[in-house]
């Protein structure tokens, strides 16, 4: 592993510590302090396989120190930016109905479910629990919900009022395979990729 930043590592550290109390942080404090540090350079980008490697730690205490990171010490990455980066290894199932993405981050995992939840629907993991499994239109909930102005445009430029409506007519006229290319480009460039899909006589 590199080097640490000594100096700034530690005016960091010392700063984090008396923010929390003098002499109030445990064992496990540290510990979720210290990855947190890791996960905003060195971990970066990492599987939780490479990271249970590198720090020879079980994935399940991976897991969980990234869990317990992301909500003490936000990273100021935002669940869009986590959700395009897991989107980029997007598949549709065979039957052209489910849309199925990897999610290793337990804290976004559990912010998209929640949405899911919320308008009576559900993530699907009876598979594998870092395999998230949603049927298009509750994808089309999801995106609404992490970027309302990208769903708003994608209403717009297929002239229909619902977001569900636009992905139902892109599998319909397109087959499934058309929703996982333009998932797969993120949340950022969706409209760009979707506008080869769109029937303006709609």
């Amino acid at each position: 592993m590199e080097k640490i930043n000594s100096k700034s590592s530690v005016e960091e550290f010392v700063r984090a510590y008396v923010q929390r109390g003098f002499g109030s942080m445990n064992k496990n404090d540290f510990e979720v302090w210290i990855f947190s540090q890791l996960m905003q350079e060195r971990l970066r980008g990492k599987s939780n396989y490479d990271i249970s490697l590198e720090l020879r730690l079980p994935e399940s205490k991976v897991k969980r120190l990234a869990y317990e990171a992301q909500l003490r010490y936000p990273s100021g990455v935002s669940y869009k930016e986590q959700l395009s980066e897991s989107l980029k290894k997007a598949k549709m199932s065979k039957d052209d109905n489910y849309l199925c993405f990897p999610i290793e981050n337990i804290a976004l995992r559990n912010y998209l479910s929640n949405i899911l939840k919320n308008k009576g629907s559900y993530i699907d993991s009876s598979f594998n629990f870092e395999i998230v499994k949603i049927n298009v239109e509750d994808f089309a909930i999801i995106l609404e919900a992490v970027d309302a102005e990208v769903a708003n445009k994608l209403k717009e430029e297929h002239n229909k009022q619902n977001i569900k409506e636009v992905f139902t007519d892109i599998v319909k006229n397109f087959g499934g395979q058309a929703i996982g290319e333009l998932v797969c480009k993120g949340v950022d460039d969706i409209v760009e990729v979707a506008k080869k899909y769109i029937n303006k006589n709609n």
